[in-house]
């Protein structure tokens, strides 16, 4: 199915230079985070659904900005988590999940607002520096003769996008993280320690 509204989105974000943006929706009983990536190949759509059943998915977004529609083992989670109860009089269409999507797509990049938490449960299978610590809270830059570890790289490239991982290697910054929400910061421009 096409979205339209992505393809205005990604626009902005060329006009912006952002590889990550995120907006937020609520559908039934659960809000929708979103986190758009357009540094993957194909890009990516992440849907993180809070709610008393959380849950979360990707989905590939194919040239056209068309995405697949849901089948079999995630759309009974789905479903679970917007509050939906199965009716064979209606039956829960994925078409009409993905049309709401698209007109909650909004026309502003949002780069700064990341939901590291979420993009951090997408790699948490991976071996990363301080798994636990899923909460960006800042910069380091290292004016000290240290240098930015390579694993701080590797997680910063995984939560954050090449984009800014590439711009921390060579200004020499590490990212901070924390496992408490409450320390959780806005993501702002990589510092320049110079």
């Amino acid at each position: 199915m096409e979205l339209p509204a992505l393809r205005l989105l990604h626009q902005r974000m060329r006009q912006e230079s952002v590889d990550r943006t995120t907006f937020s929706y609520r559908n039934n009983r659960a809000r929708l985070d979103v986190v758009f990536l357009v540094d993957e190949n194909p890009y990516v759509l992440l849907i993180g659904a809070r709610s008393e059943a959380p849950y979360s998915f990707e989905l590939p977004v194919l040239p056209g900005y068309r995405v697949p529609l849901l089948f079999n083992e995630r759309l009974k989670p789905l479903m679970d988590a917007l509050g939906v109860r199965p009716n064979p009089d209606s039956p829960f269409r994925t078409s009409l999940f993905l049309k709401d999507l698209n007109e909650h797509i909004p026309d502003f990049v949002n780069a700064r607002d990341l939901p590291t938490d979420m993009l951090s449960r997408r790699i948490a299978a991976s071996n990363v520096e301080e798994a636990d610590k899923i909460y960006f809270v800042g910069w380091i830059a290292h004016n000290d003769g240290r240098n930015v570890s390579p694993k701080n790289l590797d997680k910063t490239r995984r939560i954050l996008g090449a984009a800014t991982a590439d711009r921390c290697q060579r200004s020499n910054v590490s990212t901070r993280w924390s496992a408490v929400a409450a320390d959780r910061s806005a993501i702002g421009p990589v510092p320049d320690p110079r």
